[in-house]
């Protein structure tokens, strides 16, 4: 197991079938420099993008205050 990429250039399916077109996602991270850790929170894409924006938000708040929650509701 090595590094992955996470992008949209497309893919395989299971049966080995070619994907051309992959929908667009965004990875959703605080990198906190004090710590030197990229904390991942999580990655959704347009449909989902004002859910997982108030999510991370959040996270980031609890990080700061010492109490990080990792539930999303």
């Amino acid at each position: 197991m090595g590094v992955k990429a996470i992008d949209q250039t497309g893919g395989t399916l299971d049966d080995g079938t070619k994907r051309v077109k992959m929908k667009e996602a965004r990875l959703y991270v605080y990198p906190d420099s004090e710590s030197q850790t990229i904390h991942l929170f999580c990655i959704g894409n347009k449909t989902s993008q004002p859910k997982d924006i108030q999510f991370s938000k959040k996270q980031v708040e609890a990080l700061r205050k010492g109490s990080l929650g990792t539930k999303q509701k």
